[in-house]
């Protein structure tokens, strides 16, 4: 059977990972690894495969994926920064030498432009360094798909030539898709970046934005350091996390060049938790942080997989299925997940496990492994870089985040609008969506006790699930794109000097 092109990106290879070969440690809360039994699983019968493939357990193949662990500068073939301490110095001096010298000069003859005629629509280029998984990327795309032609004329600009560009822009000719191997992060350490500047620059001259719209406050100096080269043009920094604790491994200098930068420009955030601990953080601003909320009537990006969802009804065979969205990285707790799903199915529970992720191939091999050796085929599936996975959530029981740490948690929202009941880690980002006991269950972060009785509970009570689900949808429906979509144009009017509307919800 030919397989389709969802398929050849979602089967399972075998990739070997590179490292010391020593042992994880067994978390406390896990029930002793199982060896994989040679059973089939229903959604590989589905594609006419033979089963699972018994895969040797990576070294380590835990710790990147359970604790509290913090986000560290990527060490990338090429960066001196990796063996050389010096090269590191001196790359650090050179870049805030371009920063100083270029952000004044940006602000300068930014402020001198006129403001766009109203005849016309505004010119944005938007940048993200995602472009069809997580969080960052939905919030670029969404808003984007909810402005209008005559609101503006959008360019969105991704850091990479591979990655995959939704088919839905192709009826949107109002929205320009374009894809560079743009090295924009200077915690990286390459000196490919210093090249990089200048063909950003290039394309920003090209398009002549009003207004340079980037996702990813880490991204901020090098973009306003291409804008100046381009001449000037006013840059807004979207904050969609809470990057402070994220910022292991950056030296001193780079971090307070990062700081400096968010302190120029204009600043929105997705939710009020990212908003106070921004100000924390970065310190006095120019102007208040906006404020704009995310929406969650969203447009599907990808066709639905209509037999992916049947494979998955099939695999449930009627079993409540217990899910999970998440980015593989240390943040999102997903052993806790893990840990929660195999006590449950050894009390005899009728759940199916069910993990959607997206990362880096090599962690995908690990967790892969990981989830294989505690799941057998009929107990849980683990699915990598499924386009479009919310079309699944219609047939999720319970919804789960057991992050330690969220700006907002937009997978919250997309459980909420489903109707799912979720639980969620106590955090503030997660207060803002949740009232325990009314729309949701909160449990203690790092707890997998506490998340598997949350979960007990739910699963004893068929009257819970269903008000803790209505509850939660008619919460999350009240959010729009559209209003997002308004919010931000009113802000690049503001900012552009066209209005002085209060972006504050």
């Amino acid at each position: 059977m030919t397989s389709s092109s969802w398929e050849r990106r979602t089967e399972v290879t075998a990739v070997t990972t590179e490292g010391p070969k020593r042992r994880a440690r067994k978390p406390a809360a896990l029930a002793p690894p199982r060896k994989p039994a040679p059973r089939t699983s229903p959604f590989r019968a589905l594609r006419g495969e033979k089963g699972r493939a018994t895969e040797q357990e990576p070294a380590a193949a835990a710790p990147f994926f359970a604790g509290d662990g913090q986000e560290v500068a990527p060490k990338e073939k090429g960066a001196f920064y990796n063996s050389w301490p010096l090269f590191r110095v001196l790359y650090d001096i050179l870049f805030c030498a371009l920063f100083l010298g270029f952000a004044p000069f940006n602000d300068l003859f930014s402020r001198r432009r006129r403001a766009p005629r109203l005849s016309r629509p505004l010119r944005v280029l938007r940048m993200t360094s995602p472009l069809a998984h997580g969080g960052v990327a939905k919030v670029a795309v969404q808003t984007v798909l909810a402005m209008s032609a005559s609101q503006a004329k959008t360019t969105l600009l991704a850091f990479g030539r591979k990655q995959s560009i939704p088919p839905v822009f192709e009826t949107r000719p109002d929205v320009e898709v374009r894809r560079l191997r743009l090295r924009s992060l200077p915690t990286q350490h390459l000196w490919a970046l210093f090249r990089d500047l200048f063909v950003l620059a290039r394309e920003i001259r090209r398009l002549r934005p009003d207004v340079i719209h980037v996702h990813e406050p880490q991204f901020a100096p090098s973009v306003v350091i291409s804008a100046g080269l381009a001449g000037g043009v006013a840059v807004v920094a979207h904050l969609h996390s809470l990057y402070q604790s994220r910022r292991a491994g950056v030296s001193r200098l780079l971090t307070a060049v990062e700081r400096r930068a968010l302190r120029r420009i204009p600043l929105v955030a997705c939710s009020p938790t990212i908003a106070t601990y921004a100000r924390e953080w970065i310190g006095g601003t120019r102007r208040p942080i906006a404020i704009i909320q995310d929406g969650t009537d969203d447009v599907p990006t990808w066709p639905a997989d209509e037999r992916l969802g049947a494979e998955l009804a099939e695999a449930a065979a009627g079993r409540m299925i217990v899910c999970k969205l998440a980015r593989i990285i240390p943040l999102k707790r997903i052993e806790d997940f893990l840990s929660a799903g195999r006590a449950l199915l050894d009390e005899g529970r009728r759940i199916f496990v069910l993990l959607v992720s997206y990362g880096e191939n090599a962690d995908e091999a690990a967790l892969r492994s990981r989830f294989n050796r505690l799941f057998a085929p009929e107990e849980g599936e683990f699915l990598f870089h499924a386009p479009f996975p919310q079309h699944l959530l219609k047939r999720v029981g319970v919804g789960v985040s057991a992050s330690s740490l969220e700006g907002l948690g937009l997978n919250i929202l997309e459980f909420q609008v489903e109707g799912v009941p979720v639980v969620c880690t106590d955090i503030p980002a997660h207060r803002e969506m949740v009232v325990d006991g009314e729309t949701g269950l909160l449990f203690e972060p790092g707890n997998a006790a506490a998340l598997t009785n949350a979960l007990r509970r739910l699963l004893d009570d068929p009257a819970l699930r269903e008000r803790l689900g209505q509850a939660g949808r008619e919460a999350a429906q009240r959010r729009r794109w559209a209003d997002t979509a308004a919010r931000t144009i009113d802000l690049y009017r503001s900012v552009l000097g066209r209005s002085s509307s209060a972006h504050t919800p």
